[in-house]
């Protein structure tokens, strides 16, 4: 199954980056909200409980991401991202993508695999949307980062838009953080 996951992960990332391309996404702070926008996907900010991060509808006329009002903007953009990732990936299922579930109206259960799949996907494709491999690699090209590397950490997440978390597991994933 791990190369069905890797599949998933691969061709989200390569439609993260067809995406920049198409719309002339220059990074590293990605306007998430204005890529929803020019896709015909609303996003409405609100009071959901603290495990919720967000949720995608499918609308006749496009979609609606309900992003937790109470999450940190970076968390927000990362959520945003992720929930265009289910929008761009997983058209073809129509439903309810709520946080990490999937509500599928036409089946009665989801496999835990094919959840994991699904989500995996749609956090690849937020990574690469957000923290574009080529541009992070370019900016740890000359200052290899280590894992404890607070500082050069803390500069990434505030250059990407994203959590000091999000850049170590991004970076991490890239094999760009070094132990």
């Amino acid at each position: 199954m791990s190369s069905e996951l890797d599949e998933a992960r691969n061709k989200a990332a390569l439609r993260a980056r067809q995406l920049q391309r198409e719309g002339s996404l220059a990074g590293p702070s990605v306007d998430v909200a204005l890529v929803a926008e020019s896709h015909g996907v609303e996003i409405e900010y609100k009071d959901f409980d603290d495990a919720t991060s967000g949720i995608l509808v499918r609308t006749k006329k496009g979609a609606v991401i309900g992003v937790n009002a109470r999450h940190h903007p970076n968390r927000q953009r990362f959520t945003i991202a992720h929930e265009l990732g289910h929008y761009f990936l997983h058209a073809d299922r129509g439903g309810v993508f709520v946080d990490e579930s999937l509500v599928q109206f036409r089946s009665e259960r989801v496999s835990d695999e094919g959840l994991r799949i699904t989500e995996s996907a749609a956090n690849a494709f937020a990574a690469e949307l957000l923290m574009p491999r080529a541009q992070l690699q370019r900016d740890v090209r000359d200052q290899p980062v280590g894992r404890t590397d607070e500082r050069a950490i803390s500069w990434l997440a505030t250059r990407y838009g994203v959590s000091q978390q999000a850049m170590v597991i991004r970076l991490t994933t890239l094999e760009l953080i070094h132990y």
